[in-house]
């Protein structure tokens, strides 16, 4: 759960609002709208596989990563549990990911679950 009373969260006292997005923790994964390519209407369900990483919580001690609902893989998962992070499939399912396979994972080339806009070859 994010702290609402830090500056980085919301402005109190004075301070400078540093986070536009203050819904939630997680953000979706940018491959259902194609990454930069912004696609609209994003992506149908049944184009993606059932396991593709869907949301994740995001870093929270850097603001600029909640600044859409989306993010790109590369943009860390929160550090906030011992040895990993939270992510949700679009299968429905959750599921916890140690850092050094999120990490492999996002800086690999080929589609994987966190690659996986599904009108590219490489997920990107």
């Amino acid at each position: 759960m994010d702290n609402p009373t830090q500056a980085r969260y919301s402005a109190h006292d004075g301070q400078i609002e540093e986070r536009d997005q203050q819904l939630s923790s997680y953000a979706m994964n940018g491959a259902v709208v194609g990454f930069m390519k912004q696609i609209a209407p994003p992506v149908k369900l049944s184009a993606l596989h059932a396991d593709d990483c869907a949301f994740w919580e995001t870093d929270e001690t850097e603001p600029y990563y909640f600044n859409d609902g989306a993010n790109f893989p590369f943009e860390p998962v929160s550090k906030r549990h011992n040895q990993g992070a939270i992510q949700a499939a679009f299968d429905t399912s959750v599921n916890y990911i140690r850092f050094d396979v999120w990490d492999e994972m996002a800086s690999d080339n080929n589609r994987n679950r966190l690659w996986c806009y599904p009108e590219s070859p490489d997920g990107r």
